[in-house]
């Protein structure tokens, strides 16, 4: 997949070389922390470490019937001096798109991660997918836009459903997702609503008799036109069945639990909402659950605001909260808050500078909590 990419890259490039219709964007992004103060489980001591950083490229260059993008991420220098976790590099998402009649009437994906979604269901604080909104996952898939309508199919070729993120690699797997959406403003733009839904199939056998699966997301998608102080108002409301809540996610989420398999399969509420409030971005993500097996309730909310000052200096503080509550374990509940204070610098359009100060307060027993915090940084350059 990874050579079909890079051939398609040059294919396009070559092709359109002297083309108008040749459009690159996307945006280059160097960050890392740094100093930062973390719990040790292991050792249960606070550890102090410095000099992490990074290169993150995530760029997309298309044509009237092509389209290819991916991100990269290639780690400079680690906080850990071992040489395992210095230099290395990683493909995070590489896709291709074909529209073979140059529009929305049908579109073809493939390849890592490529983005088909649920609309308004990408959580931008924390950047991921609420729920079982994301349909569109590693492996094909095609989308059709036709009239208002939306229609899509998707195959899997990994382990990418809710269920198998947290199991071993399995003996035989398939998966097969759909999706269906209408915009109510087709009709009329005094109906500014998207309804949009998707269902999953999963079959996996590891040993024995073959394991089944389902999921399912239906969302509601709102973006009325304002003009006065409130304005740019964008919101959605999603349900998820059989869906991994965010608080599971090991790689993301801060909390630290003895057992989160129960966690795997949850009913889950989203809400997605962002407008201005006079020169204010407001932004709020947060999802609530209960796991279909066992007595657990995951949480995860999340504020930011982006207060400009001049033209170029803004603030853009971020609040977040996290949590696993066993209702029939006091013991085993877990949670987590986190203060992200800092500057937001735009010399122009094509800069974002980020420098500020991340607190977190972390449940590590049911009595004993642990502070740990970092000086995180990143200067991003954005492609148009």
């Amino acid at each position: 997949m990874k050579r079909l990419i890079l051939a398609a890259v040059a294919v396009i490039s070559v092709s359109s070389a002297f083309s108008k219709e040749l459009e690159f964007k996307g945006n280059l992004l160097w960050g890392g922390n740094i100093v930062q103060e973390d719990y040790d489980s292991k050792s249960d001591e606070m550890v102090k470490k410095f000099g992490k950083n990074y290169l993150l490229g995530d760029v997309i260059l298309s044509t009237e019937k092509f389209s290819v993008g991916g991100k990269i991420y290639y780690r400079i220098a680690a906080m850990e001096k071992s040489e395992d976790l210095s230099q290395r590099m990683e493909i995070k998402r590489a896709f291709l798109r074909v529209r073979p009649m140059g529009n929305e009437l049908l579109e073809i994906s493939g390849g890592k991660l490529y983005s088909y979604y649920l609309p308004g269901n990408f959580f931008q604080v924390s950047e991921t997918y609420t729920g079982a909104s994301r349909w569109g996952e590693s492996g094909v898939g095609a989308k059709s836009e036709w009239n208002g309508w939306t229609f899509g199919l998707s195959l899997p070729v990994g382990e990418t459903s809710k269920k198998i993120e947290t199991e071993t690699r399995t003996e035989e797997f398939f998966a097969m997702n759909g999706a269906i959406g209408y915009d109510f403003s087709h009709l009329d733009s005094a109906y500014p609503f998207k309804l949009n839904g998707t269902a999953g199939f999963r079959k996996t056998k590891k040993e024995g008799e073959p394991d089944y699966d389902q999921i399912f997301a239906a969302s509601l998608y709102y973006t009325p036109k304002m003009d006065g102080f409130v304005n740019k108002m964008y919101a959605a409301l999603t349900y998820s069945y059989n869906a991994k809540p965010f608080v599971a996610n090991t790689g993301l989420s801060p909390l630290i639990n003895k057992d989160d398999s129960d966690l795997a399969l949850c009913h889950i509420i989203s809400l997605n909402y962002r407008s201005y409030f006079g020169p204010v971005h407001f932004t709020f993500e947060g999802e609530i659950g209960k796991s279909i097996d066992g007595n657990k309730i995951p949480v995860y909310g999340a504020t930011q605001f982006l207060v400009p000052f001049t033209e170029v200096l803004a603030i853009k503080p971020r609040f977040m909260y996290h949590s696993s509550i066993n209702l029939d374990d006091g013991d085993d509940t877990r949670t987590s808050w986190e203060l992200y204070p800092r500057l937001w610098i735009t010399p122009n359009k094509n800069w974002n500078i980020s420098l500020g100060a991340d607190f977190v307060k972390k449940q590590i027993s049911r009595d004993d909590w642990k502070w740990e915090w970092s000086v995180p940084f990143y200067v991003e350059y954005k492609i148009k």
